[in-house]
């Protein structure tokens, strides 16, 4: 949690960044989940601007005092589909470009 005072100074973007980093080098992680209420867009954009991809919505999931409240949940996968559409764009280039491919 970050304190009112600094917010929209992207720190939350930065150690979200850094956290997602260290869990896919030092942990081997493949899959990384964050889970936000979807009144909060601001943790949202958070986990969107760090490559977290809406997976599903939970709907009445949590309980919290009176009210019965709905889950998102996000992913981030080590080698996403987009790194991997690229991957695929940059070696058609080579191909045409007439370099050798093994």
């Amino acid at each position: 949690m970050i304190l009112t005072p600094f917010w929209s100074q992207g720190i939350g973007t930065e150690a979200v960044g850094q956290i997602c980093e260290i869990a896919f080098r030092e942990l081997a992680l493949e899959r990384i989940i964050g889970e936000v209420f979807p009144e909060n867009q601001a943790s949202i954009r958070v986990l969107e601007k760090n490559g977290f991809r809406l997976e599903e919505t939970k709907v009445g999931c949590v309980v919290k005092g009176e009210w019965v409240m709905d889950v998102r949940v996000h992913v981030r996968l080590l080698l996403s589909l987009f790194a991997i559409s690229s991957l695929c764009e940059i070696w058609k280039y080579a191909i045409a470009k007439g370099f050798k491919t093994y």
